[in-house]
């Protein structure tokens, strides 16, 4: 997948570094299977309450959010499809 990436972020916009489009483009890019897609392993780490585990990721999230902030704002409704209802995990039914 890496090499997808570095093949498909070629000559990157917005000041953006090679390496920061890279990471951007792997963290949005869907695996098979999704679970091993590093979006997938890597928001499981954010949630966990083993907090250590995030020492790993450090680089990378150093790389991904510093691509992120080169990125020009926008404002908008962006969706990321996922397979099945959600809903539950993230409203209370109080809101309806």
């Amino acid at each position: 997948m890496v090499e997808v990436a570095k093949r498909n972020c070629r000559n990157p916009a917005n000041e953006l570094t090679q390496d920061g489009s890279d990471a951007i483009h792997l963290y949005t890019m869907q695996w098979s299977p999704s679970d091993q897609s590093l979006y997938y392993i890597l928001n499981k780490n954010l949630r966990s309450k083993h907090r250590s585990t995030l020492k790993s990721w450090f680089s990378f999230l150093k790389l991904f959010f510093t691509a992120l902030y080169k990125l020009p704002s926008i404002k908008g409704v962006i969706y990321r499809g996922v397979k099945g209802n959600l809903t539950d995990k993230y409203v209370e039914e109080d809101h309806f």
